[in-house]
């Protein structure tokens, strides 16, 4: 059995977390989002110990692979279940571009809420760096 291991985050919001992980190799109908939080399962399609609210379930993660969960915090933060072996495709690369696409969602969510109208993004040509563009609400 593959050892989960858990990092904290400071994913809050579920709908950007979602959003993101559409972005980030997944369809939303393979994204389960529950009240409680629910056991992981393993490959072998054991329970774990380890339980969340928005979860990918194993059959859309790879042939042989555990759950990847996303189990809310006292605190409001997300902490990440992803196995060890899952680890080769969802490493910590994928966990940093999944955080870069929610903080993009999250950005537009507040620009939204303060009356501002996004118009899209685009990658600096000088700094490679991503651009979130936004107009006053007339």
């Amino acid at each position: 059995m593959s050892a989960y291991e858990h990092q904290s985050s400071m994913l809050r919001d579920e709908e950007c977390l979602v959003k993101a992980l559409c972005e980030n190799g997944f369809t939303r109908d393979q994204i389960e989002v529950h009240e409680t939080p629910q056991n992981l399962i393993d490959y072998h399609g054991q329970n774990r110990g380890q339980k969340a609210t928005v979860i990918i379930r194993r059959k859309h993660v790879g042939p042989v692979a555990n759950d990847i969960g996303f189990a809310m915090q006292s605190d409001g933060t997300y902490d990440v279940y992803i196995s060890d072996y899952d680890r080769q495709k969802h490493g910590s690369a994928w966990v940093t571009e999944l955080t870069k696409s929610y903080d993009e969602h999250v950005l537009i969510k507040q620009g939204a809420i303060m009356g501002y109208v996004y118009l899209g993004s685009k990658v600096d040509e000088f700094t490679g760096l991503k651009q979130v563009q936004f107009a006053v609400q007339a």
